[in-house]
């Protein structure tokens, strides 16, 4: 029995030995896949050729091949990888719609992956056929029309970006505004793709510009506020057609003093860059009257003739009495309807005023004497005369005519009655 037991104790102390030997010299077993590199998403899904794309995932880093299908792309650098992001350009010449875009590790002996992509159309390049207008200040709009404008990226005037909204456009017409800090004089546009660039003769014009003034409404020896842009270096400044006295504060605003004699005209600005008009007239109340038809002589806004008629004789040369300034109109009347001081032959938009302003001086004799003001030949508003005294008067236009132009203005004696002659004196005659 003895033996026995003594026979397996030797068998087993090999055995067991063999089985330790071989459990100490058994090799760990790796997962391959764990190092497979995989793709999670592509940004952007879909594209055209030359477009840079981001490759997500993991296990990127040791990526040295991407292809597009089958096209193996020539220009990738796997040096910028990291373990979580491969970028790589989808290269020309690819056959649009879906395929796969493919990275592989080693060349794909340690294994590759494989996500979907969208090859688009690459945008031919734009072709620009016309500009309106050929020319614009810095903010304006322009249209630019061609083809192929769709896709464009880039609106440039000289090399200066410029605004305008691809949304809102076609393939056929762009709406660009004028940069702000366009350079002046000839140049081109320029409009570009991904694949491309054509460009158009334009001129950008750097003229001062006039937005607005304040007040609207002034007299001689007022100082003026005029607002807009490109003021700077300017040379010259003008209220219709007399020059005035002026300080440029800055490139938007500068002031102007009304000069003594002046009417309701524009503003006129000249700078080395050109010469700006404002849109609208400021208006110099002469004796409280915005656009004087007679204030010391007959006033150049009249742009018709003068003339005498019948029943009476004037004088545009008196000097008493007068109701404001030097001179005044004498007119004296041999009854009845006499027209001798007549007014025609002009025309005058009447849309901005609704009133008529008059000052008369009733001569010896005029008490209970009336004159009739009308326009365009026609009798109008009659008014009755105040003897010894001035008397000033403002009547609505609707009164005297509904005429929307003055082409003539009379004053006609409307007393109906003989008599001596009567004399009147008028000053301060205009609209407002």
């Amino acid at each position: 029995m003895n033996k026995i037991i003594k026979n397996s104790i030797i068998i087993s102390i090999p055995l067991l030995a063999s089985i330790f030997f071989l459990l100490g010299c058994k090799k760990e077993i790796t997962n391959p896949a764990q190092q497979l590199a995989v793709i999670s998403s592509v940004f952007p899904g879909s594209a055209t050729a030359n477009t840079p794309l981001v490759v997500k995932g993991k296990n990127l880093k040791n990526v040295n091949k991407v292809q597009f299908g089958n096209r193996v792309v020539t220009t990738f650098n796997p040096a910028t990888n990291t373990d979580s992001t491969v970028n790589v350009i989808v290269p020309d010449s690819m056959v649009l719609g879906e395929t796969f875009i493919q990275v592989y590790v080693n060349d794909g002996a340690g294994g590759y992956s494989a996500y979907k992509f969208t090859v688009l159309l690459t945008p031919p390049v734009p072709k620009i056929t016309s500009v309106t207008p050929a020319t614009g200040l810095p903010g304006d709009v322009v249209t630019v029309s061609g083809i192929n404008f769709s896709l464009v990226r880039t609106v440039k005037f000289a090399g200066i970006n410029a605004a305008f909204a691809p949304t809102a456009d076609t393939n056929t017409t762009m709406k660009v505004t004028v940069p702000w800090n366009a350079i002046g004089g000839n140049q081109y546009i320029t409009l570009t793709n991904l694949n491309g660039a054509d460009s158009i003769a334009f001129s950008v014009d750097l003229r001062p510009v006039v937005t607005s003034f304040s007040p609207t409404s002034v007299r001689a020896g007022d100082v003026v506020t005029v607002k807009g842009y490109r003021f700077s270096g300017a040379s010259s400044v003008k209220l219709g057609s007399l020059a005035t006295a002026y300080t440029v504060l800055n490139d938007s605003t500068l002031t102007l003093t009304v000069p003594a004699g002046a009417l309701s005209g524009n503003v006129t600005i000249v700078t080395p860059n050109g010469t700006g008009v404002s849109g609208s007239a400021l208006t110099v109340l002469v004796a409280g009257i915005a656009f004087p038809i007679w204030d010391e002589a007959l006033s150049s806004n009249w742009n018709g003739w003068i003339g005498g008629g019948w029943g009476g004789s004037y004088d545009q040369a008196n000097t008493t009495p007068v109701r404001t300034g030097a001179k005044s109109l004498k007119i004296t009347y041999s009854p009845q309807w006499g027209v001798p001081f007549q007014l025609g032959g002009a025309t005058i938009p009447l849309g901005a005023y609704t009133t008529l302003k008059i000052s008369i001086y009733g001569g010896p004799g005029t008490s209970g004497k009336r004159v009739n003001i009308g326009f365009n030949e026609q009798d109008g508003k009659t008014i009755d005369l105040v003897e010894g005294a001035w008397t000033d008067y403002t009547i609505p236009l609707s009164d005297i005519s509904p005429v929307t132009s003055l082409t003539h203005l009379y004053l006609k004696e409307y007393s109906g009655v003989g008599g001596p002659d009567f004399t009147i004196y008028v000053d301060d005659l205009g609209l407002n």
